[in-house]
């Protein structure tokens, strides 16, 4: 009380005493002592160095294929030999597996992954609110009070939010007279206004085709029968086809001036124009090309020195212009976003934060659009051909190739014991239940199919878009399913479990009235998956 240290220092060994800072000691890195008892953490080096007595050094061994932690490399500092393993990632300059929702016991809400990311748990049912990731029932439904600062409405609350009289309740949740052009509501909910029709969801794919009749989806509001195609309100050839006429006609690679590769065929859709022949090259921007592409480009600027512009100049001169670009993309977004270590070696994660898209232009395989085309072609190699597994992974984008060694690396951790013998009935059966709805590698399975796993729509432009899926279009559903959020795939899909199970005699033959009508009264108010449409809608 009578001998207190200035402001700054603290009291060791019987003594005021000043604690040095790492600038003071001249550390770069490392722990210190601060000769007052205490400890400093002077920071980490950057990639390819080590720390040696508080100096950040550059790693001559880092490369060697051993992880030296006594040398200081880690993940971090040198991830050529520390790469962390399949579902690690590298924090903090340590590999850290990232927590799962259901790891950490949430089912709604945000929470942090552990390592440093932020994921997303989904949205509660109707009538539940989320509370510190748990959802729980809205005690506040069912208190006479419709209250909607609360999100209750006529469809998260009935009880309390009844329409009155004549009025219907419309997929928003708002109690209107009737249901006006052009909007959408869920089948068994909501009535059109006097002179309007509601009409289906369905529209036509790239080549005109219109889908079956659907079993999951929406109805709309329109004028059909009035001798005029009304696009705005979304009448098309397949739900309105007396008013209206196919106004777009696909265009062929040959009007696109393709020879190869996946063109725009300016209808919202993609033609695939093929891979090229052998000796014909490879694809380069819709044209076989035997000039160089951006993965030779950079193979070849590898072996120049980099003072030797000549060597360089040779390179670029054997590439093609779209290579070039493609090349010089990728380098000039590396430099803009630092992702350059002091040796000159590119520094992974920020090459993968920043310039993904810019590395899959220029080293991705251009055939192999998704995992699923990916796996289809390795499964028609022989199993002792290396040389066909090798020719579907080059030619494969890279996100196809990325999803699939996730989703083979899943299935090889979840059976293990199972498969010491793979040949064996056992391994069969462990790989099979570990790939559907909630297995282990579920969700791996399903981001297989797509290139992309999750979009940004609602749960209700899933339904619209799988209801203009042919009935011979194995791969459109999945499409359809991976435009949509996390949060909208999740509630998509407890959807169609509730269909499925509720209509499983009845859909023996998907395409039977039988089928048909069983969908439709399990969504109808009241039915079995009612609930499970109208978490949909809310979304």
């Amino acid at each position: 009380a009578d001998c207190a240290c200035a402001q700054g220092q603290k009291c060791y060994k019987n003594a005021c005493c000043t604690p040095k800072t790492c600038d003071d000691l001249g550390y770069q890195c490392g722990s210190a002592d601060d000769t007052c008892g205490g400890q400093l953490d002077c920071g980490t080096c950057n990639s390819g160095q080590v720390c040696n007595n508080g100096k950040c050094e550059a790693n001559n061994a880092c490369g060697d294929g051993t992880c030296d932690a006594a040398a200081g490399e880690n993940c971090g500092t040198c991830p050529a030999d520390c790469a962390c393993a399949q579902g690690q990632k590298c924090y903090k300059n340590a590999c850290c597996t990232p927590k799962t929702c259901d790891d950490l016991g949430y089912q709604c809400g945000s929470a942090d992954d552990t390592c440093g990311g932020q994921l997303d748990c989904g949205t509660c049912n109707s009538g539940q609110v989320c509370k510190n990731g748990k959802c729980e029932a809205n005690n506040a439904c069912g208190d006479g009070t419709c209250d909607a600062a609360a999100g209750e409405n006529c469809v998260t609350c009935q009880t309390d939010c009844a329409c009155q009289g004549d009025q219907v309740c419309t997929r928003e949740g708002k109690c209107v007279d009737c249901t006006t052009a052009g909007n959408t509501f869920a089948t068994g909910m909501g009535d059109c206004c006097q002179g309007l029709k509601a009409i289906s969801t369905a529209q036509p794919d790239v080549n005109g085709k219109c889908p079956g009749s659907p079993i999951v989806g929406a109805s709309l509001c329109a004028q059909c029968g009035n001798g005029t195609c009304d696009a705005d309100v979304g009448e098309n050839i397949c739900n309105c086809p007396g008013d209206c006429q196919q106004n777009c006609q696909p265009k062929t690679c040959t009007d696109i001036g393709f020879t190869c590769g996946l063109g725009d065929d300016t209808c919202n859709g993609i033609t695939n124009c093929g891979a090229c022949s052998t000796g014909q090259g490879t694809c380069q921007d819709g044209t076989c090309s035997t000039r160089s592409d951006c993965k030779a480009l950079n193979d070849c600027l590898n072996k120049c020195d980099p003072s030797d512009s000549a060597c360089q100049d040779t390179c670029k001169n054997a590439a093609t212009q779209y290579a070039v670009d493609s090349f010089n993309a990728i380098q000039t977004c590396l430099k803009t976003n630092n992702c350059w270590d002091s040796n000159g070696k590119v520094i992974v994660d920020c090459m993968q934060e920043h310039c993904i898209s810019e590395f899959y232009t220029c080293f991705s395989g251009d055939t192999y659009l998704s995992c699923w085309d990916l796996l289809a072609c390795l499964g028609n190699c022989d199993k002792d051909d290396q040389a066909c597994k090798t020719n579907c992974w080059d030619n494969a984008y890279s996100h196809a190739s990325i999803d699939l060694d996730d989703l083979s690396a899943c299935v090889s951790q979840a059976c293990k014991t199972q498969c010491t013998d793979t040949s064996s009935q056992a391994c069969t059966g462990c790989i099979t239940q570990v790939q559907q709805a909630g297995g282990a590698c579920y969700s791996q399975f399903t981001t297989c199919n797509e290139h992309e796993p999750y979009g940004s729509g609602k749960c209700l432009d899933i339904i619209k878009c799988s209801n203009n899926c042919a009935s011979t279009d194995s791969h459109c559903p999945y499409e359809c399913l991976y435009q949509g959020s996390k949060a909208s795939q999740a509630m998509f899909n407890a959807l169609l479990d509730c269909l499925s199970q509720t209509c499983k005699t009845a859909c023996a033959d998907t395409s039977s009235d039988a089928c048909t009508n069983c969908m439709h009264q399990a969504q109808a108010t009241g039915g079995a998956c009612y609930d499970k449409l109208q978490t949909c809608h809310n979304n």
